[in-house]
C-alpha cells in the first residue's frame, strides 16, 4: 500500500508538472531521490524516537519490512532531497514543492489503508458506534487509520480543486502541511500506540504543532511582505 500510495502520488505530480511546463524526465528523476530520502528519513526519525530499543538491537534498524516508519521523517527526508535536487538543476524549490505537496495527501491516505489492513497504528479501545475488531488485539477499537486516511483524501480533493487560488509560490506547499499536521494532531488523540513525549501529547503531535506554527508564520510574513510591496 505504501508503494501504491507513492505511485499514485507520482501520477498526479507528473500530470501537474506537465501542465506547468516542467519536463517529464526531471520529475521522474526527482521521484527516485524522494523515494530513497523519504524512506531513510522515515526510518531515521522512528529509530530516534525509540532509541533505547534500537540501541540494544542495532541490526533491527535496517529491518523496515517489520514496520516502523515516521510520516514526519518521510516528509523531512523528501524535502531535503527536493531542496538539493532543485538547487542542482537551478529550478525553484517552492515551485516544485507546490506541485508535490498536495499529492502527499493521497499517498498518505492510501498508506493508511495499509496500516489498517496490517493492524498497525491502531486506535484506542472504544464502544463508539464506529469500531473494528482486529484479530490480534483485544477489544473493539477506533479505526483511526481510516479516519486519518479519509480526512487526507478529502483534503487532497479540496486542494486539487482550489490549487489555483494559491497564487504566491510556496503558499500551497505551506497550506498542505498545515492541514495535514492538523489532521494528524487531532487523530493522534485516538491512537493507542503513539509514542508519548508528554503525558498528553505524542511526538507526532508535538511535530505537528511545530509545523503548523512554522508554516503559519511563513504565510503571515509572506502576506505582510506582499502588502508592504503594494504600498
Amino acid at each position: 500500500m505504501v508503494a501504491l500510495g507513492f505511485l499514485t502520488s507520482l501520477f498526479f505530480v507528473h500530470r501537474q508538472a506537465l501542465k506547468k511546463g516542467i519536463k517529464s524526465d526531471l520529475i521522474l528523476n526527482l521521484s527516485f531521490y524522494l523515494l530513497l530520502a523519504g524512506i531513510a528519513g522515515a526510518r531515521l526519525i522512528y529509530v530516534i524516537t525509540d532509541y533505547s530499543y534500537f540501541a540494544a538491537r542495532p541490526l533491527e534498524i535496517f529491518m523496515i519490512q517489520a514496520g516502523g516508519l515516521s510520516v514526519h521523517g518521510a516528509f523531512l527526508g523528501g524535502a531535503i532531497a527536493a531542496y538539493f535536487f532543485t538547487r542542482h538543476h537551478k529550478i525553484s524549490f517552492l515551485r516544485i514543492a507546490d506541485i508535490i505537496a498536495p499529492t502527499l495527501l493521497i499517498g498518505q491516505a492510501i498508506g493508511r489503508v495499509g496500516c489498517f489492513l496490517a493492524g498497525h497504528c491502531q486506535g484506542k479501545v472504544t464502544d463508539f458506534f464506529i469500531k473494528v475488531k482486529f484479530p490480534m488485539l483485544d477489544g473493539f477499537r477506533h479505526p483511526v487509520q481510516l479516519y486519518e486516511g479519509g480526512l487526507n483524501l478529502i483534503a487532497f480533493v479540496l486542494f486539487l480543486v482550489f490549487q489555483n487560488k494559491f497564487k504566491k509560490k510556496g503558499t500551497l506547499f505551506a497550506a498542505v502541511f498545515i492541514v495535514y499536521s492538523l489532521i494528524r494532531f487531532l487523530t493522534d488523540f485516538l491512537r493507542d500506540e503513539s509514542k508519548m513525549l508528554f503525558s498528553t501529547l505524542s511526538y507526532a503531535q508535538i511535530a505537528s504543532l511545530a509545523i503548523i506554527l512554522a508554516f503559519s508564520v511563513a504565510i503571515i510574513k509572506s502576506r505582510q511582505k506582499a502588502i508592504n510591496t503594494l504600498q
